[in-house]
């Protein structure tokens, strides 16, 4: 017999390989989630809304902010951005609120203006 081995031919305990080590697991992203589909884009509008034709930028900045809350509720994990979507949608609502006042007062005045002459 020799020293490297036994009668069988078989290597040492201590100088058998070592079975492979199971898959290591790529880690969860860590950091902020990338913004939904939206949610920038109503925020933007929505600011918009307050300076330049509420109707039309009021009404899109809603739009936009209900699809990323809608995005980031069926898949919380994957998209962040809801402080930002719901800002929008409330911005959205206001600047769509005030507008139509405006133009519910222009009309008013402009009939009150044209019944006086």
């Amino acid at each position: 017999m020799s020293e490297l081995g036994n009668e069988n031919n078989q290597v040492p305990q201590e100088q058998q390989p070592v079975s492979p080590q199971a898959p290591v697991q790529q880690p969860v992203q860590s950091g902020p989630l990338p913004n939904a589909p939206g949610a920038v884009g109503s925020l933007i509008c929505g600011i918009l809304g307050f300076f330049i034709c509420g109707l039309i930028f009021g009404i899109i900045a809603i739009v936009l902010g209900n699809k990323a809350k809608q995005a980031i509720a069926a898949q919380p994990g994957e998209y962040g951005g809801a402080g930002m979507a719901q800002a929008g949608y409330i911005m959205g609502i206001i600047s769509l609120v005030l507008w139509a006042i405006v133009v519910v007062l222009q009309i008013v005045i402009g009939v009150a203006g044209a019944a006086a002459n």
